[in-house]
Order: C-alpha cells, then structure tokens, then sequence
C-alpha cells in the first residue's frame, strides 16, 4: 500500500463516513453445483449493490475512489485509489485470478477485484 505523505485531512473524512455508510443490501444470489449432487446458493452484494451504498456518503465526505486494471510486470493488478478533495489519498493493489483468457474472463475478474477492494479500502 502506499499513500500520498500526509492523510490526516483522509483519515478524518473517512472517518465521518464510514459512521454514515448505509448497509449493503444483498440483492443477488449465487447457486453452486455440489459434486456429490445437488446444491447450495447464497446471497451477496454485487459492485453495483456497493457504489450504491457508499457513493453519497463519500461524497459528501469529499471522498472517491478510484479503480483501474494494470500491470505489474506480467502480473495482471487491480489499482484502488482512495482519493481526498485535498488531495490526500492511498492506493492499494490486488493481483487478478483470470480463469479464462478471453475478455469475458478478464471482465469477471476485474469485477471480483473491484468489489474486494472497494470493501477493503473502505
């Protein structure tokens, strides 16, 4: 993690918010195959659940993150930049799991990330 030389204007603001961040409702539901048969399903708060949860908090706070696939070395990443209006900010960096060498896969990945890291950071 690295972040930029001071962040006590971010650390406050983040503060503030993370006692106003709504809960994230759980609006889709997975269902896995067992191999012994059957299956199980749970619930679970995609990307979009997320954003909607915190955005108008952050806001607010003068808070935004940022989000965007890179590459560390030839290392697939996930870059997320918690951002301050003063300019303050952290960043964080996840490798990305792509199971399938195709777009479809790469997508699928990038959205897992983002949703880990987003609850992360915040």
């Amino acid at each position: 993690m690295s972040q930029s030389e001071n962040i006590y204007l971010l650390a406050g603001a983040l503060s503030k918010a993370q006692g106003e961040f709504l809960p994230i409702k759980k609006t889709k539901t997975a269902k896995i195959p067992m191999k012994s048969g059957g299956s199980f399903s749970y619930t679970y708060a995609d990307l979009g659940d997320i954003r909607e949860a915190v955005t108008p908090t952050l806001t607010k706070y003068g808070l935004a993150v940022s989000q965007a696939p890179t590459i560390r070395g030839e290392t697939p990443t996930l870059t997320t930049t918690l951002l301050h209006e003063s300019g303050q900010w952290k960043e964080s960096e996840m490798f990305l799991h792509i199971e399938k060498s195709d777009a479809q896969g790469q997508g699928s990945a990038i959205t897992y990330a983002r949703r880990y890291a987003i609850s992360a950071v915040l």
